[in-house]
Protein backbone atom coordinates (compact mmCIF):
# COMPACT_ATOMS: atom_id res chain seq x y z
CA UNK A 1 0.00 0.00 0.00
CA UNK A 2 2.82 2.88 0.83
CA UNK A 3 4.14 1.94 -2.39
CA UNK A 4 1.09 2.70 -4.24
CA UNK A 5 0.30 5.77 -2.73
CA UNK A 6 3.85 6.90 -3.46
CA UNK A 7 3.93 6.09 -7.09
CA UNK A 8 -0.14 8.10 -7.75
CA UNK A 9 1.77 10.85 -5.99
CA UNK A 10 -0.91 10.75 -2.76
CA UNK A 11 1.50 11.64 -0.51
CA UNK A 12 3.60 14.43 -2.41
CA UNK A 13 2.26 17.05 0.73
CA UNK A 14 4.06 15.26 3.35
CA UNK A 15 6.89 17.56 4.53
CA UNK A 16 9.37 14.30 4.20
CA UNK A 17 8.81 14.16 0.53
CA UNK A 18 9.06 17.72 0.25
CA UNK A 19 12.43 17.90 1.71
CA UNK A 20 13.18 14.62 -0.42
CA UNK A 21 12.03 16.48 -3.71
CA UNK A 22 14.56 19.65 -2.33
CA UNK A 23 17.37 17.68 -1.77
CA UNK A 24 17.33 14.21 -3.93
CA UNK A 25 20.53 14.24 -5.36
CA UNK A 26 22.49 13.96 -1.96
CA UNK A 27 19.15 11.58 -0.53
CA UNK A 28 20.03 8.94 -3.52
CA UNK A 29 23.75 9.84 -3.02
CA UNK A 30 23.57 8.35 0.67
CA UNK A 31 20.97 5.25 0.07
CA UNK A 32 23.61 4.05 -2.97
CA UNK A 33 26.78 4.25 0.03
CA UNK A 34 24.59 2.47 2.07
CA UNK A 35 23.40 0.09 0.04
CA UNK A 36 26.96 -0.74 -0.80
CA UNK A 37 28.05 -0.95 2.24
CA UNK A 38 25.37 -3.42 3.14
CA UNK A 39 25.74 -5.94 0.66
CA UNK A 40 29.80 -5.36 0.22
CA UNK A 41 29.82 -5.96 3.94
CA UNK A 42 27.17 -8.82 3.81
CA UNK A 43 28.46 -10.82 0.63
CA UNK A 44 31.88 -11.36 2.06
CA UNK A 45 30.98 -12.00 5.66
CA UNK A 46 28.94 -14.30 4.24
CA UNK A 47 31.54 -16.28 1.69
CA UNK A 48 34.01 -16.09 5.10
CA UNK A 49 31.16 -16.97 7.90
CA UNK A 50 29.65 -19.60 6.31
CA UNK A 51 32.70 -21.97 5.81
CA UNK A 52 34.28 -21.02 9.08
CA UNK A 53 30.69 -21.36 11.19
CA UNK A 54 30.63 -24.79 9.53
CA UNK A 55 34.10 -26.05 10.33
CA UNK A 56 34.25 -25.09 14.36
CA UNK A 57 30.74 -26.97 14.35
CA UNK A 58 32.71 -29.89 13.32
CA UNK A 59 35.52 -29.20 15.30
CA UNK A 60 34.18 -28.01 18.82
CA UNK A 61 37.89 -27.85 20.33
CA UNK A 62 38.59 -24.87 17.80
CA UNK A 63 35.27 -22.70 18.93
CA UNK A 64 36.68 -21.11 22.08
CA UNK A 65 39.28 -19.70 20.34
CA UNK A 66 38.07 -18.79 17.32
CA UNK A 67 34.88 -16.88 19.20
CA UNK A 68 37.56 -15.17 21.38
CA UNK A 69 39.34 -13.94 18.59
CA UNK A 70 36.18 -12.40 17.03
CA UNK A 71 34.78 -11.14 20.26
CA UNK A 72 38.07 -9.36 20.64
CA UNK A 73 37.52 -7.57 17.15
CA UNK A 74 34.14 -6.90 18.14
CA UNK A 75 35.37 -4.99 21.44
CA UNK A 76 37.77 -2.40 19.33
CA UNK A 77 36.13 0.67 18.76
CA UNK A 78 35.41 1.70 15.31
CA UNK A 79 37.76 4.93 14.89
CA UNK A 80 40.54 2.68 16.62
CA UNK A 81 40.01 0.05 13.87
CA UNK A 82 39.53 2.07 10.79
CA UNK A 83 42.77 3.71 11.79
CA UNK A 84 44.63 0.72 12.25
CA UNK A 85 43.64 -0.14 8.86
CA UNK A 86 44.74 3.19 7.80
CA UNK A 87 48.82 2.17 7.86
CA UNK A 88 48.48 -0.94 5.71
CA UNK A 89 46.26 -0.21 2.97
CA UNK A 90 48.13 3.03 1.99
CA UNK A 91 50.94 0.37 1.56
CA UNK A 92 49.35 -1.64 -0.49
CA UNK A 93 48.41 0.69 -2.66
CA UNK A 94 51.63 2.54 -2.67
CA UNK A 95 53.22 -1.15 -3.98
CA UNK A 96 50.31 -2.30 -5.73
CA UNK A 97 49.42 0.26 -7.66
CA UNK A 98 46.45 -1.61 -9.54
CA UNK A 99 44.91 -1.61 -5.95
CA UNK A 100 44.70 1.96 -5.78
CA UNK A 101 43.23 2.47 -9.20
CA UNK A 102 40.30 -0.18 -7.90
CA UNK A 103 39.89 2.64 -4.69
CA UNK A 104 41.96 0.62 -2.21
CA UNK A 105 43.75 3.49 0.32
CA UNK A 106 43.61 4.37 3.70
CA UNK A 107 40.83 6.23 3.97
CA UNK A 108 37.34 6.03 1.81
CA UNK A 109 35.37 2.68 1.32
CA UNK A 110 37.93 0.33 1.23
CA UNK A 111 38.83 0.11 5.34
CA UNK A 112 34.98 0.89 5.73
CA UNK A 113 34.03 -2.69 3.94
CA UNK A 114 36.81 -4.36 5.92
CA UNK A 115 36.23 -3.24 9.46
CA UNK A 116 32.15 -4.01 8.83
CA UNK A 117 33.05 -7.26 7.48
CA UNK A 118 35.13 -7.93 10.44
CA UNK A 119 32.43 -6.66 12.58
CA UNK A 120 30.10 -8.96 11.18
CA UNK A 121 32.02 -12.12 11.29
CA UNK A 122 31.17 -12.61 14.85
CA UNK A 123 27.08 -13.02 14.88
CA UNK A 124 27.15 -15.10 11.73
CA UNK A 125 29.40 -17.47 12.74
CA UNK A 126 27.98 -17.83 15.68
CA UNK A 127 24.42 -18.12 14.28
CA UNK A 128 25.41 -20.78 12.16
CA UNK A 129 27.57 -22.88 15.02
CA UNK A 130 24.20 -22.26 17.08
CA UNK A 131 22.15 -23.55 14.36
CA UNK A 132 23.71 -26.56 13.45
CA UNK A 133 23.88 -27.52 16.91
CA UNK A 134 20.20 -27.40 16.79
CA UNK A 135 20.06 -29.77 13.92
CA UNK A 136 19.02 -33.34 15.43
CA UNK A 137 21.98 -35.81 14.61
CA UNK A 138 19.87 -38.49 13.48
CA UNK A 139 18.08 -36.09 10.24
CA UNK A 140 21.83 -35.42 9.52
CA UNK A 141 22.73 -39.25 9.58
CA UNK A 142 19.23 -40.21 7.53
CA UNK A 143 20.03 -37.04 5.43
CA UNK A 144 23.42 -38.35 4.57
CA UNK A 145 22.50 -42.37 3.94
CA UNK A 146 19.85 -41.45 1.51
CA UNK A 147 22.51 -39.91 -0.26
CA UNK A 148 22.27 -35.98 0.36
CA UNK A 149 24.83 -33.68 -0.69
CA UNK A 150 26.06 -32.21 2.45
CA UNK A 151 25.08 -28.71 0.85
CA UNK A 152 21.51 -30.47 1.00
CA UNK A 153 21.55 -31.54 4.32
CA UNK A 154 22.74 -28.64 5.72
CA UNK A 155 20.17 -26.38 3.33
CA UNK A 156 17.45 -26.27 6.41
CA UNK A 157 17.95 -22.44 7.34
CA UNK A 158 19.53 -22.86 10.16
CA UNK A 159 22.17 -19.99 9.88
CA UNK A 160 19.03 -17.47 9.25
CA UNK A 161 19.35 -16.03 12.16
CA UNK A 162 23.17 -15.35 11.79
CA UNK A 163 22.70 -13.85 8.31
CA UNK A 164 20.28 -11.20 10.17
CA UNK A 165 22.26 -10.43 12.50
CA UNK A 166 25.05 -10.58 10.43
CA UNK A 167 23.18 -7.97 7.74
CA UNK A 168 22.41 -5.41 11.16
CA UNK A 169 26.09 -4.68 11.63
CA UNK A 170 26.82 -2.88 8.34
CA UNK A 171 23.81 -0.54 9.27
CA UNK A 172 25.48 0.58 12.52
CA UNK A 173 28.97 0.96 11.56
CA UNK A 174 27.85 3.24 8.99
CA UNK A 175 28.28 6.50 11.11
CA UNK A 176 32.02 5.54 12.10
CA UNK A 177 32.50 5.33 8.18
CA UNK A 178 31.21 8.47 7.15
CA UNK A 179 33.62 10.13 9.99
CA UNK A 180 36.79 8.40 8.03
CA UNK A 181 35.41 9.36 4.21
CA UNK A 182 33.71 5.71 3.54
CA UNK A 183 30.86 7.76 2.37
CA UNK A 184 28.79 6.19 4.26
CA UNK A 185 10.06 -40.43 -6.58
CA UNK A 186 7.65 -46.37 -7.67
CA UNK A 187 7.90 -49.00 -10.57
CA UNK A 188 6.27 -52.40 -9.63
CA UNK A 189 7.99 -54.24 -11.94
CA UNK A 190 11.40 -53.59 -10.76
CA UNK A 191 12.56 -56.19 -7.93
CA UNK A 192 13.38 -55.19 -4.44
CA UNK A 193 16.71 -56.07 -2.33
CA UNK A 194 16.13 -56.74 0.68
CA UNK A 195 19.29 -56.63 2.92
CA UNK A 196 17.05 -55.98 5.97
CA UNK A 197 17.61 -55.85 10.06
CA UNK A 198 14.87 -56.37 12.27
CA UNK A 199 16.89 -56.02 15.35
CA UNK A 200 19.85 -55.75 13.08
CA UNK A 201 23.20 -57.64 13.85
CA UNK A 202 26.55 -58.93 12.44
CA UNK A 203 26.13 -62.55 14.53
CA UNK A 204 28.07 -63.90 12.28
CA UNK A 205 30.43 -60.14 12.00
CA UNK A 206 33.03 -60.77 14.11
CA UNK A 207 33.52 -59.74 18.17
CA UNK A 208 30.52 -57.98 19.78
CA UNK A 209 30.34 -56.94 23.33
CA UNK A 210 29.99 -60.02 24.96
CA UNK A 211 33.03 -61.67 23.14
CA UNK A 212 31.12 -63.67 20.28
CA UNK A 213 32.18 -63.36 16.48
CA UNK A 214 32.88 -64.94 13.50
CA UNK A 215 33.79 -68.06 15.37
CA UNK A 216 30.04 -68.81 16.09
CA UNK A 217 29.35 -69.22 12.25
CA UNK A 218 29.97 -72.90 10.28
CA UNK A 219 33.57 -72.66 9.36
CA UNK A 220 34.80 -70.85 12.52
CA UNK A 221 36.14 -67.65 11.39
CA UNK A 222 36.40 -67.38 7.95
CA UNK A 223 32.32 -65.93 8.14
CA UNK A 224 29.62 -67.42 6.75
CA UNK A 225 26.91 -66.85 3.66
CA UNK A 226 23.58 -66.31 4.56
CA UNK A 227 21.36 -68.33 1.63
CA UNK A 228 18.01 -67.61 0.95
CA UNK A 229 15.20 -70.79 1.74
CA UNK A 230 12.45 -72.04 -1.48
CA UNK A 231 11.89 -70.38 -4.08
CA UNK A 232 14.54 -67.88 -3.73
CA UNK A 233 17.35 -70.70 -3.10
CA UNK A 234 17.44 -70.40 -6.74
CA UNK A 235 18.36 -67.04 -7.67
CA UNK A 236 22.87 -67.53 -7.54
CA UNK A 237 23.65 -64.42 -7.42
CA UNK A 238 24.92 -62.11 -4.38
CA UNK A 239 23.74 -58.33 -4.11
CA UNK A 240 25.67 -57.54 -1.09
CA UNK A 241 29.19 -59.52 -0.06
CA UNK A 242 31.51 -58.77 2.56
CA UNK A 243 35.43 -59.93 2.11
CA UNK A 244 37.41 -60.30 5.16
CA UNK A 245 35.88 -56.78 6.45
CA UNK A 246 36.45 -55.48 9.50
CA UNK A 247 36.16 -52.27 11.41
CA UNK A 248 37.91 -51.12 14.34
CA UNK A 249 36.91 -47.91 17.04
CA UNK A 250 39.56 -46.26 19.40
CA UNK A 251 41.18 -50.13 18.82
CA UNK A 252 38.31 -51.99 19.72
CA UNK A 253 37.23 -54.24 16.87
CA UNK A 254 33.49 -53.45 16.11
CA UNK A 255 33.38 -55.98 12.97
CA UNK A 256 36.08 -58.19 12.32
CA UNK A 257 37.27 -59.98 9.35
CA UNK A 258 33.24 -60.14 7.96
CA UNK A 259 32.76 -62.37 5.28
CA UNK A 260 29.57 -62.51 3.90
CA UNK A 261 27.21 -63.19 1.24
CA UNK A 262 23.39 -61.78 0.60
CA UNK A 263 21.74 -63.47 -2.25
CA UNK A 264 19.25 -61.38 -4.33
CA UNK A 265 15.64 -61.04 -3.24
CA UNK A 266 16.61 -62.51 0.15
CA UNK A 267 15.18 -61.46 2.96
CA UNK A 268 18.11 -61.49 5.51
CA UNK A 269 18.39 -60.78 9.49
CA UNK A 270 21.05 -60.66 11.55
CA UNK A 271 20.85 -60.76 15.13
CA UNK A 272 23.18 -59.69 18.01
CA UNK A 273 23.36 -57.93 21.40
CA UNK A 274 23.77 -54.27 21.65
CA UNK A 275 27.00 -52.99 20.78
CA UNK A 276 28.05 -55.91 18.68
CA UNK A 277 28.60 -54.09 15.47
CA UNK A 278 25.03 -54.49 14.01
CA UNK A 279 24.85 -50.47 12.98
CA UNK A 280 28.29 -50.71 11.97
CA UNK A 281 27.36 -53.05 9.72
CA UNK A 282 24.60 -51.71 7.98
CA UNK A 283 26.87 -48.71 7.71
CA UNK A 284 29.31 -49.97 6.16
CA UNK A 285 27.23 -50.91 3.25
CA UNK A 286 26.10 -47.65 2.10
CA UNK A 287 29.00 -45.97 2.82
CA UNK A 288 28.22 -44.17 6.12
CA UNK A 289 30.78 -46.04 7.67
CA UNK A 290 33.93 -46.95 5.77
CA UNK A 291 35.80 -50.69 6.54
CA UNK A 292 39.35 -50.09 7.86
CA UNK A 293 39.90 -53.56 5.92
CA UNK A 294 38.59 -55.93 3.26
CA UNK A 295 36.04 -55.08 0.46
CA UNK A 296 32.07 -54.44 0.05
CA UNK A 297 30.63 -54.97 -3.48
CA UNK A 298 27.26 -54.04 -3.98
CA UNK A 299 25.54 -55.86 -7.21
CA UNK A 300 28.64 -57.07 -8.10
CA UNK A 301 30.89 -53.94 -7.99
CA UNK A 302 33.38 -52.50 -5.02
CA UNK A 303 31.26 -49.73 -3.50
CA UNK A 304 34.24 -47.83 -3.43
CA UNK A 305 34.48 -47.74 -7.13
CA UNK A 306 30.51 -46.51 -7.24
CA UNK A 307 29.59 -42.54 -6.23
CA UNK A 308 28.78 -42.70 -2.84
CA UNK A 309 25.45 -40.03 -3.55
CA UNK A 310 24.14 -42.81 -6.26
CA UNK A 311 24.96 -45.74 -4.48
CA UNK A 312 23.02 -44.14 -0.99
CA UNK A 313 19.98 -43.25 -3.62
CA UNK A 314 19.67 -47.37 -4.83
CA UNK A 315 19.23 -47.93 -1.56
CA UNK A 316 16.26 -47.62 1.33
CA UNK A 317 17.50 -47.07 4.79
CA UNK A 318 15.08 -46.67 7.89
CA UNK A 319 18.05 -45.98 10.46
CA UNK A 320 17.22 -47.27 14.51
CA UNK A 321 16.57 -43.77 15.52
CA UNK A 322 14.57 -42.71 12.67
CA UNK A 323 15.86 -39.50 12.03
CA UNK A 324 12.76 -37.55 10.28
CA UNK A 325 13.56 -34.17 9.14
CA UNK A 326 11.84 -32.16 11.92
CA UNK A 327 10.80 -29.10 9.64
CA UNK A 328 9.12 -31.00 7.24
CA UNK A 329 5.78 -32.52 6.78
CA UNK A 330 4.92 -36.64 6.28
CA UNK A 331 4.48 -36.13 2.59
CA UNK A 332 7.45 -34.24 2.28
CA UNK A 333 9.47 -36.42 4.48
CA UNK A 334 8.48 -39.41 2.21
CA UNK A 335 9.43 -38.25 -0.61
CA UNK A 336 12.92 -36.88 -0.14
CA UNK A 337 14.31 -39.48 -2.10
CA UNK A 338 11.84 -39.50 -5.38
CA UNK A 339 12.58 -35.62 -5.10
CA UNK A 340 16.80 -35.96 -5.15
CA UNK A 341 16.18 -38.64 -8.22
CA UNK A 342 13.51 -35.28 -10.03
CA UNK A 343 10.53 -37.53 -10.30
CA UNK A 344 7.64 -35.53 -11.46
CA UNK A 345 5.32 -34.01 -8.97
CA UNK A 346 2.21 -36.25 -10.03
CA UNK A 347 4.25 -39.52 -10.01
CA UNK A 348 5.60 -38.45 -5.75
CA UNK A 349 2.33 -37.75 -5.06
CA UNK A 350 0.87 -40.87 -5.92
CA UNK A 351 3.75 -42.68 -4.45
CA UNK A 352 3.53 -41.04 -1.52
CA UNK A 353 -0.17 -41.74 -1.63
CA UNK A 354 0.42 -45.49 -1.49
CA UNK A 355 2.94 -46.30 0.65
CA UNK A 356 0.88 -44.11 3.44
CA UNK A 357 -2.09 -46.73 2.92
CA UNK A 358 0.24 -49.45 2.58
CA UNK A 359 1.59 -48.71 5.84
CA UNK A 360 -1.29 -47.93 7.85
CA UNK A 361 -0.97 -44.01 7.75
CA UNK A 362 -4.29 -41.88 7.65
CA UNK A 363 -4.56 -39.46 5.09
CA UNK A 364 -4.87 -37.09 7.49
CA UNK A 365 -1.34 -37.17 8.79
CA UNK A 366 -0.11 -36.26 5.21
CA UNK A 367 0.69 -32.70 6.17
CA UNK A 368 1.59 -33.49 10.12
CA UNK A 369 4.93 -32.77 11.24
CA UNK A 370 7.00 -35.47 13.26
CA UNK A 371 6.19 -33.86 16.38
CA UNK A 372 2.46 -34.32 15.87
CA UNK A 373 3.18 -38.66 15.37
CA UNK A 374 2.94 -41.52 17.85
CA UNK A 375 6.66 -43.13 18.26
CA UNK A 376 4.97 -45.74 15.81
CA UNK A 377 3.43 -43.73 13.32
CA UNK A 378 6.96 -41.81 12.84
CA UNK A 379 8.86 -45.28 12.58
CA UNK A 380 6.09 -46.34 9.85
CA UNK A 381 6.99 -42.84 7.84
CA UNK A 382 10.83 -43.69 8.09
CA UNK A 383 9.94 -46.81 6.55
CA UNK A 384 8.01 -45.21 3.75
CA UNK A 385 10.54 -43.25 2.68
CA UNK A 386 13.11 -46.06 2.92
CA UNK A 387 10.69 -47.10 0.37
CA UNK A 388 9.40 -44.60 -1.33
CA UNK A 389 11.93 -44.63 -4.75
CA UNK A 390 11.31 -48.09 -4.96
CA UNK A 391 15.45 -49.20 -3.89
CA UNK A 392 17.58 -51.85 -5.15
CA UNK A 393 18.11 -52.97 -1.28
CA UNK A 394 16.32 -51.93 1.76
CA UNK A 395 18.64 -51.27 4.62
CA UNK A 396 16.92 -51.54 7.99
CA UNK A 397 17.73 -50.92 11.63
CA UNK A 398 15.70 -52.17 13.86
CA UNK A 399 12.81 -50.34 12.53
CA UNK A 400 9.60 -51.51 14.20
CA UNK A 401 10.82 -50.51 17.99
CA UNK A 402 7.76 -48.86 18.40
CA UNK A 403 4.73 -51.23 17.23
CA UNK A 404 3.12 -53.20 19.62
CA UNK A 405 2.80 -56.65 18.64
CA UNK A 406 -0.73 -57.86 17.43
CA UNK A 407 -1.36 -53.95 16.36
CA UNK A 408 -2.94 -54.29 13.16
CA UNK A 409 -1.37 -51.07 12.14
CA UNK A 410 2.10 -52.63 13.53
CA UNK A 411 1.27 -55.72 11.43
CA UNK A 412 0.78 -53.60 7.92
CA UNK A 413 3.96 -52.39 8.61
CA UNK A 414 5.64 -55.71 9.01
CA UNK A 415 4.18 -57.03 5.96
CA UNK A 416 5.59 -54.35 4.10
CA UNK A 417 9.14 -55.32 4.95
CA UNK A 418 8.22 -58.53 5.22
CA UNK A 419 6.83 -59.96 2.09
CA UNK A 420 5.71 -63.73 1.51
CA UNK A 421 7.94 -63.93 -1.75
CA UNK A 422 10.88 -63.56 0.96
CA UNK A 423 12.90 -65.74 3.08
CA UNK A 424 16.53 -66.34 4.67
CA UNK A 425 18.28 -69.07 7.05
CA UNK A 426 20.04 -67.09 9.63
CA UNK A 427 23.65 -68.29 10.57
CA UNK A 428 24.40 -70.38 13.36
CA UNK A 429 24.77 -68.19 16.50
CA UNK A 430 23.45 -66.68 19.51
CA UNK A 431 20.12 -65.16 18.24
Amino acid sequence: MPIILLATGALDQLSLLKEYANRQEVFDDALRQHLLLLFGTLLPGLLIGLPLGVWLWRRPRWQAPAFTVLNVIQTIPSVALFGLLIAPLAGLARYFPALGELGVSGTGMAPALIALTLYALLPLVRGVVTGLQQVPQDALESATAMGMSAGAALSSGAASAGDAGAAAQPAGGQRANRRHGGGGRADRRRRLWRAGVSGAAEQCAGSGAAGRGADHCPGGGGGCSVRPVGRLAKRERPMIEFEGVSKVFAGHPAVKDLTLELREGAFSVLVGTSGSGKSTTLKMINRLLEPDRGTIRFAGEDIRQQPVLTLRRRMGYAIQSIGLFPHWTVAQNIATVPQLQKWPRARIADRVDELMALLGLEATLRDRYPHQLSGGQQQRVGVARALAADPEVLLMDEPFGALRPGDPRGAAAGDAAHPPAAGADDCAGDP
